[in-house]
């Protein structure tokens, strides 16, 4: 990892997101005609957040001509602690329904792939069964709002910004052809 920085939600992603790409690579010494793929996170997040950086990495991976890999966006939130096993990462939407990325942790990576689902409020506990540990942003107050979970068998972990694990997420994307991203718009961050 050479340079990294996160871009919190604050309604002005379209001012910020190119004049930071080129600055985090003139930071670096590289010229933009050296990237030989792109990877961009597809949500769930901000519909226009999310919208403006697919629309930024697809063109800039059509102008370079070089590949472009969509991961969802949860990966990039996983704790280095996390246990390897199932887990879950929940989140609340704006409405009354659940966002929940679904997978198995093995040696830092999720395997052999994940699951994403919304689901409404009565649907999630049943949906959790199994799944020893959970993660989710601070905001979301899991074992208040979901009060169904023991505390003897679930593991809860906050989520935050980790680019170190993400890249072992990217670079096991390789291994898949690069394509067109499908966006998933959730309006809770």
């Amino acid at each position: 990892l050479l340079a990294s920085t996160f871009l919190p939600h604050s309604q002005n992603l379209s001012n910020s997101l190119l004049p930071t790409i080129q600055e985090l690579l003139q930071e670096q010494e590289i010229d933009l005609k050296e990237l030989f793929k792109i990877c961009v996170g597809v949500g769930p997040g901000s519909y226009t957040g999310t919208r403006i950086a697919v629309a930024v990495a697809e063109t800039l991976a059509l102008a370079l001509s070089i590949p472009l890999y969509p991961f969802c966006s949860l990966l990039a939130f996983l704790p280095p602690e996390l246990p390897g096993g199932p887990f879950a990462f929940i989140t609340n939407t704006h409405y009354k329904s659940w966002f929940l990325l679904k997978g198995y942790l093995t040696d830092g990576l999720v395997h052999p792939s994940f699951s994403q689902h919304i689901l409404p409020e009565q649907d999630v506990s049943p949906f959790l069964q199994n799944v020893p540990s959970l993660l989710s942003f601070p905001s979301c107050n899991l074992r208040e709002k979901l009060p169904a979970l023991d505390p003897k068998e679930t593991h809860l972990f906050q989520a935050s910004p980790n680019f170190f694990s993400l890249l072992s997420h990217l670079s096991d994307l390789e291994k898949s052809p690069p394509e067109k991203p499908d966006i998933v718009y959730l309006h809770q961050f």
